[in-house]
Formats: C-alpha cells, sequence, structure tokens
C-alpha cells in the first residue's frame, strides 16, 4: 500500500498493487471495504491494481483499517 498527498486539494490517493497472478484476491473488493467508513472517499480498480482517494485529514484512520483489513487477507508467497 502506498498513499500520496495532493496538498493542493487536500486529499491522498492510496494504492494497492499485487505481483503475480493470484486469483484469490482481489484489491477492489479490499480497498472498498478498507475505505467504506471514511466520509468523502472514493475508490476503485481492478482485481490486480486499486486505489482511492480520502481526505488526507483520514489518513490514520484509514492506514488503521488498512493493516487490520490487509491482515485478514494475507497471503505467502513461497520461493524456491
Amino acid at each position: 500500500m502506498s498513499l500520496a498527498r495532493n496538498i493542493m486539494e487536500d486529499t491522498s490517493k492510496v494504492s494497492l498493487r499485487i505481483a503475480g497472478n493470484n486469483n484469490d484476491v482481489n484489491l477492489n473488493e479490499i480497498i472498498d471495504t478498507i475505505t467504506k467508513n471514511i466520509e468523502n472517499a472514493e475508490s476503485g480498480g481492478h482485481a490486480a491494481a486499486a486505489g482511492a482517494i480520502i481526505p488526507t485529514d483520514k489518513e490514520s484512520e484509514v492506514i488503521k483499517e488498512a493493516k487490520r483489513v490487509l491482515k485478514l487477507n494475507s497471503i505467502e508467497e513461497k520461493v524456491e
């Protein structure tokens, strides 16, 4: 997950990306879950790449919820 601020609009862009072909994870659903209770948040994307625009003052709330949601959806990849 990454965050980037737009100082002119007082918003922050949240971005989720996944590498590889993991059909068990849908980042669009995950970003929707993370931001569903954030007022004035807009989210969208695809299974392998999704994002949201949030008010900058809601960053800490989004980070807290992202940690919770991502932990529930974590995957471990073994590289041999």
